[in-house]
């Protein structure tokens, strides 16, 4: 494996994991009343943060492994804080899913990597609730100008 990619790994796997750990010890005590209403999607989402989830990817680069898996688990355990501090709307859920899906470099992972991503988007939307991501995840897949093309056919196909 050449040199750059390994730093790059590196780089990555700290990044993901300073910034899950400063959001976690910079977020005050939650409100119970909230807290409350949120119980039931923090516990999905805490059991769903500790799931393989690129088991078919396991053969290969053991640390390419660990950084898919990873990021996955960041990316719920971001949607934890989210429900520990209020009860979120869609927007707040949209705000997140892009903020934790563009912390990804899409460009660092081939074709099966990134549809593997992107279905453990779609299964953490599942769990909070949100039925669509408003071309987040497409234009995070494809670039915007495919996404754009791709919502634009949708419309239409709808409006017909």
């Amino acid at each position: 494996m050449p040199y750059k990619q390994k730093i790059f790994k590196l780089i990555l796997i700290v990044f993901l994991q300073t910034t899950a750990f400063t959001t976690v010890l910079a977020k005050p005590s939650p409100n119970v009343d909230y807290l409350e209403l949120n119980i039931d999607v923090i516990k999905r989402l805490m059991i769903f943060s500790e799931q393989e989830h690129f088991a078919e990817f396991a053969s290969g680069s053991k640390t390419r492994h660990y950084i898919l898996n990873e990021s996955i688990r960041l990316a719920s355990l971001n949607f934890v804080l989210l429900y520990k501090e209020k009860q979120p709307t869609q927007a707040d859920l949209l705000n997140t899913l892009q903020e934790t899906i563009n912390k990804i470099p899409r460009d660092r992972f081939d074709t099966d990597e990134a549809e593997q991503i992107a279905t453990n988007f779609e299964n953490i939307m599942d769990i909070v609730g949100l039925e669509s991501s408003n071309g987040i995840l497409n234009t995070w897949m494809y670039g915007e100008e495919i996404s754009n093309m791709i919502e634009k056919q949708r419309h239409n196909t709808q409006s017909k």
